[in-house]
């Protein structure tokens, strides 16, 4: 600024006050813009994670990918779009891999007479040409085991009598655990009624168990797991941060009572996997 020279010390002081008042409110109002620009930042960023939510990326309807500006998700065609048949670009592939130790060989050979009017059945084996594996399922049927229980005479006098096996019922006729789990498993892993539970059972072993009692085996696996189900429950009570999980229905209400669960591939004892009941009306709500 010229002629600061010839101005006096009490002219410096007052121009000095005037520039810091200056100084001081352009500080202010930098500040305020920056509080502005960065409230405008977070506005844009949630805009643009609204604009790019889909029905591939979050629970919304299918309908509205159709919105201007909407992203098509990328595991579905546009509207409109044909898909080819089989596989589709991206998807991940599956293919059956030679096992180096099958359960079981079979040797083939050739049957019948040569042209010569030898039998084949004499010719000498020159080995291997081709192999091929076939990866099978065995047929399941049910099997009957007596449990017999013995009772003896020591030479003393006493008489002892082998106990019933862990895992046989005191009946006369029963199921076996294996059966038992497995009932349990369409029930409650695949949501299969009762019926036709039993009727699984019934085409794929040939056990013919009876609606009541496969009925029954949820409450019987109900309080096997009783215990386990009251430390998972303290564990989940005690964890500082619980995942939930978004189920086809909406959110399940997290509830003192009622919790079901299923172990979690992780490492992390008393991980689980914990859902709630649902509520009365499966009607979607937002998470609490």
């Amino acid at each position: 600024m010229s002629g600061l020279e010839e101005m006096s010390r009490e002219e410096l002081i007052a121009l000095t006050r005037v520039l810091l008042a200056e100084n001081a409110r352009l500080t202010e109002r930098v500040e305020a813009l920056e509080k502005e620009n960065a409230q405008l930042r977070d506005r844009v960023a949630r805009l643009e994670r609204l604009i790019s939510r889909n029905s591939g990326n979050s629970g919304m309807p299918p309908g509205n990918d159709d919105q201007p500006g909407k992203p098509q998700p990328k595991d579905r065609p546009a509207r409109g779009a044909k898909r080819r048949p089989g596989k589709q670009s991206g998807a991940p592939g599956t293919t059956l891999a030679w096992s180096q130790d099958p359960d079981e060989m079979l040797d083939h050979f050739p049957a019948g007479a040569c042209g010569c009017g030898a039998d084949l059945a004499e010719a000498v084996d020159l080995g291997v040409t081709a192999a091929h594996q076939q990866v099978e399922v065995p047929l399941v049927t049910a099997q009957t085991f007596q449990h017999n229980l013995h009772t003896v005479e020591c030479r003393c006098g006493r008489v002892h009598t082998a106990p019933r096996p862990e895992g046989v019922s005191p009946a006369p006729v029963s199921l076996g655990v294996n059966l038992q789990a497995w009932c349990v498993y369409l029930m409650v892993a695949h949501a299969i009624p009762v019926h036709r539970c039993v009727e699984l059972i019934v085409s794929l072993t040939g056990a013919t168990p009876s609606a009541g009692f496969v009925h029954g085996m949820i409450a019987r696996a109900a309080r096997a797991v009783a215990q386990a189900n009251l430390r998972i429950r303290a564990l989940l009570t005690l964890a500082h941060v619980v995942c939930c999980m978004r189920r086809r229905f909406g959110w399940a209400r997290a509830r003192p009572r009622g919790i079901c669960w299923s172990p979690a591939a992780t490492a992390t004892p008393g991980t689980c996997w914990a859902s709630a009941r649902w509520p009365a009306s499966r009607s979607s709500s937002s998470p609490r």
